[in-house]
């Protein structure tokens, strides 16, 4: 049976199958993306994704990880620049999602 302690190996699960951002909508219709500091999965996943073992490559896994949250920062920068937005908050959350991927990347690098 499985807990909130319990752990599984994301390599065995589609890509769509693990939550890595919250979104929250703020003033409106603006969606506000927060990348989790735990990946979960959706109620329904599966495993599915079975590789030879020696197919096995962690370090190819942390690669995708590091390259989706650094995607996520890249998007949510490109949309505060297009609508301009210049105000303290949104500096607070630029620095607080760097802090967060700095956290992420340190995390799944040990």
């Amino acid at each position: 049976k499985f807990t909130k302690k319990s752990r599984v190996c994301e390599l065995h699960f589609q890509k769509d199958d693990v939550i890595r951002v919250d979104t929250f909508k703020i003033e409106g219709n603006e969606d506000f993306l927060v990348p989790r500091k735990v990946p979960k999965l959706r109620k329904d996943a599966i495993p599915s994704i079975f590789p030879p073992v020696r197919h096995y490559h962690v370090n190819s896994i942390d690669e995708q990880i590091n390259y989706y949250r650094i995607n996520i920062i890249n998007k949510q920068n490109q949309k505060k620049q297009q609508i301009g937005e210049t105000s303290v908050a949104a500096q607070i959350t630029s620095t607080f999602n760097c802090f967060v991927f700095v956290c992420l990347f340190f995390s799944f690098s040990f």
